[in-house]
């Protein structure tokens, strides 16, 4: 486990208030909460923060001073103009919005 980052949180950190992580963005914080929300009225909710290697597993680091962030694109892919398909979500399914949504047929297709 790395220690918690102390510092001021300024520019784009993001702390959680559950777990105490430091995130270098809001994607990153996104990320590391999975679950759904209670619905109106529901005194219960699944919530929930992902441990250290579960982030791990989502592609998150924690750097140096312990601020957990996602991994950066490739320079030298980008300069060539090569590009990587996307992994799939290593949490896909999990309440993190990453769902593939359901495909509806067009209507002239049916036509």
């Amino acid at each position: 486990m790395t220690a918690p980052y102390s510092g001021r949180l300024t520019g784009h950190l993001c702390q959680c208030p559950a777990c105490g992580h430091t995130f270098g963005g809001e994607r990153g914080f996104d990320l590391h909460r999975v679950g759904g929300f209670a619905g109106f009225g529901a005194a219960v909710n699944n919530r929930r923060c992902l441990t250290d290697d579960e982030m791990r597993a989502a592609g998150l680091m924690p750097d140096e001073r312990g601020i957990w962030r996602r991994p950066r694109p490739s320079r030298f892919a980008a300069a060539n103009g090569e590009s990587q398909a996307p992994s799939p979500h290593p949490l896909q399914g999990h309440g993190t919005g990453d769902e593939t949504p359901a495909l509806v047929p067009s209507r002239q297709a049916a036509a």
